[in-house]
């Protein structure tokens, strides 16, 4: 990054804005197209299970600040995951708790471990705050936890984890993550990132919840942007002990959550229960229909607990299948930007568009990356 703005931050020299997957407007506008599929950025195709009859009522009130913290969301969120209120923190999707989590931790020269090959915001929130970011070679295309535990330092605050991981969707155990925390020190703050956790079909996580008992230097983040179709809202939130907890809130900025986002969350929690059932099923369906699609194809195809596919190609850059894919009405997403420059990542979807989405990558296989 360069300015001529002299007095900006220096660690914004080792920043880049961040960089989502292309809209569906903009290869509608660049290649003159009607229909576009979108399938890059792990939206839920279904869409959101809410109308403005639902809503409605949150516009009378929008001259007024939002109040998350008494909101009726706490109180079911509460119920949901058999905590007290003081054990959440509402962010701005989870994305904001991973910048609270950096605000209220990192000092220069301190130290943030992760993954090799996982999601970019934790290294840019700790990098904007003078951290350093430490990525571990990945095992089996897992998280290496022994190799995380062997790059632990005295300089250490933090250690993130996305289960299941983006982009690669693979899985970590209860079992592992409860030895691993075990072997952390306390003065270290775990983040478990379980964005798509709504997705996981194995029962080996579902006791997760049972380790914020256990550590009190755990936190579980969730978000509504993935299997309740509430990405361009912007709300997630946070579980963990009531002492971290209170640490975070006092750097939150207030009224962080707007008042729509509050009310929508509420929602699709109290009557979405179907929608979040058939959005499973049809991922499901979709995974069934790629893991026999891609037997014919020179690809490696990741094992996923997600609504995405993560394919390694045999001999094809994930930029090169981008553009053909964008020309055609398909927006995948090249995995360059995770340091993985022969993989792209697939949205599941319904299966009108998964045939389609297969009916391109063939083409783009069988004339060898050709635009």
């Amino acid at each position: 990054m360069t300015s001529s703005y002299l007095s900006y931050r220096k660690e914004l020299d080792a920043l880049s804005s961040y960089t989502p997957g292309t809209s569906i407007e903009a290869i509608q506008k660049q290649y003159g197209l009607s229909s576009v599929i979108k399938c890059a950025s792990n939206e839920n195709p279904l869409g959101c299970p809410l109308s403005e009859k639902e809503l409605g009522h949150v516009f009378s009130r929008v001259h007024y600040y939002p109040d998350s913290a008494h909101h009726p969301i706490m109180t079911y969120l509460s119920e949901k995951h058999h905590c007290q209120q003081d054990n959440l923190i509402l962010g701005n999707g989870s994305d904001e708790i991973f910048s609270l989590l950096a605000q209220a931790f990192i000092n220069t020269g301190d130290e943030v471990l992760s993954s090799e090959h996982t999601f970019s915001v934790y290294k840019t929130v700790t990098q904007l705050m003078g951290g350093i970011f430490k990525e571990v070679p990945m095992k089996q295309w897992h998280y290496d936890l022994e190799g995380i535990l062997h790059t632990l330092s005295d300089k250490t605050k933090l250690i993130f984890i996305a289960n299941p991981n983006n982009p690669t969707g693979t899985l970590l155990s209860h079992e592992d993550l409860d030895r691993f925390l075990k072997r952390v020190p306390s003065s270290v703050i775990v983040v478990l990132d379980e964005a798509y956790r709504e997705y996981v079909t194995s029962e080996t996580c579902n006791a997760n919840e049972v380790l914020l008992k256990q550590h009190s230097n755990l936190i579980i983040t969730r978000t509504f942007s993935k299997c309740y179709g509430m990405a361009g809202l912007r709300l997630g939130y946070g579980l963990c002990a009531a002492e971290l907890c209170t640490i975070l809130k006092a750097v939150k900025p207030p009224f962080n959550v707007n008042s729509l986002a509050l009310a929508a969350g509420h929602y699709v929690l109290e009557h979405c229960d179907d929608f979040i059932a058939q959005s499973r099923a049809m991922t499901k369906d979709a995974l069934a229909f790629f893991q026999e699609q891609s037997k014919n194809w020179p690809v490696t195809l990741l094992n996923t607990e997600s609504n995405f596919i993560c394919m390694l190609m045999d001999g094809f850059l994930g930029k090169d299948a981008y553009e053909f894919c964008s020309k055609r009405g398909i927006i995948i997403r090249p995995l360059s930007s995770f340091g993985l420059d022969h993989g792209i990542r697939i949205t599941l979807c319904d299966p009108e568009s998964n045939i389609k989405i297969a009916e391109i990558l063939t083409l783009f296989f069988k004339n060898e990356g050709d635009s």
